[in-house]
């Protein structure tokens, strides 16, 4: 059964099924996977990476960037989109390895990804230019989900989240798309 209203559900026992939802990063709480929270978490990891003096401390934040920016490529949809979460199935057993993964696309979670991606392939052009390649093409198709679908924003009464998509994300989409791709389309936005 769904989880609310508008929305796609699927359990699935990592590794097994579509999608590998393998990596990422779960909440403090619990062991939910909020997409918007990983790309977050990306663009603080981003800045700190920026601001590091210590050489150890820099490669440490980079391998926890790779890591975040992996899984999210590794979730995105044939559309541009991605998966809203992960979360448990079967949350009363400890240590379950049981998923349910939400499929509910929304324009501003795009953004709020496409930043992080953005700023990761930025970040890693001279240090793993394959890695940026594939960081980059995932955010500019997730741009290319906002502009086929600027008003579908995930309704935060129908699914509240840490995170609220609004503006704030396209804006930082195409700021950080346009730092990595030096595009004038990014820029004009």
């Amino acid at each position: 059964e769904p989880a609310e209203s508008g929305s796609e559900s699927t359990p699935v026992a990592t590794g097994e099924t579509w999608p590998d939802a393998s990596g990422g990063y779960v909440d403090a709480t619990s062991t939910d996977k909020e997409t918007g929270d990983i790309a977050k978490a990306m663009e603080s990891l981003l800045l700190a990476y920026e601001y590091a003096t210590d050489e150890t401390d820099r490669a440490e934040v980079l391998e926890e960037i790779i890591w975040g920016c992996d899984y999210l490529v590794k979730i995105q949809k044939d559309n541009g989109a991605y998966i809203l979460a992960v979360k448990p199935e079967d949350w009363w057993v400890q240590d379950s390895l049981h998923r349910n993964v939400r499929f509910l696309d929304g324009a501003d979670l795009a953004c709020r990804v496409a930043a992080a991606l953005a700023g990761g392939g930025k970040t890693l052009e001279d240090i793993d230019p394959e890695r940026s390649a594939t960081y980059r093409a995932s955010a500019e198709k997730a741009w290319a989900y906002y502009e086929e679908n600027p008003t579908n924003f995930i309704n935060p009464q129908a699914y509240p989240t840490s995170w609220i998509g609004n503006a704030g994300s396209i804006m930082s989409a195409a700021a950080s798309l346009y730092a990595l791709t030096g595009e004038q389309k990014y820029a004009d936005y």
